[in-house]
């Protein structure tokens, strides 16, 4: 229903809509107002949820793929270890057979000058006795 004002009188201007089709029209077009509000809300709750389910597998992806290099790492360090372990052990044993064999050397030198001193000693007990043999196959005057 409209109303003009012409002259200061309110007059009916000719509609044919009574107040229950205007009534009925608004209505009808706030239900379906309302659906379409609905159905707004349904598709932005649904590219919420997608958007979200897109981030989390996003997400879980990188932490997957975290997951997986430090398991990687892990087994690495696990086997640097032990290998450090075995290499540490070698040069232990390496380092044992080491020092028997300087004090191997050190006894040979022992022994060398031992075999040096005992020849020195036995060249001068030879010559020593050659001397004494001489001096007694000498004629005495």
């Amino acid at each position: 229903m409209s109303v003009s004002s012409s002259g200061g009188n309110n007059t009916l201007v000719n509609n044919p809509k009574t107040l229950a089709e205007v009534f009925h029209n608004h209505i009808v077009r706030q239900g379906q107002d309302r659906i379409r509000i609905d159905k707004m809300r349904n598709q932005l709750v649904d590219n919420v949820s997608k958007t979200t389910e897109i981030s989390v597998e996003f997400l879980n992806e990188g932490v997957a793929k975290a997951y997986m290099n430090e398991s990687r790492l892990n087994a690495i360090t696990s086997d640097l270890q032990f290998q450090v372990r075995t290499l540490a052990a070698e040069a232990d044993n390496w380092l044992k057979v080491m020092n028997k064999f300087n004090e191997s050397l050190k006894e040979l030198g022992d022994v060398v000058n031992w075999t040096d001193c005992i020849n020195y000693e036995v060249s001068l007990i030879n010559q020593t006795l050659h001397r004494v043999a001489h001096n007694n196959s000498a004629p005495t005057e």
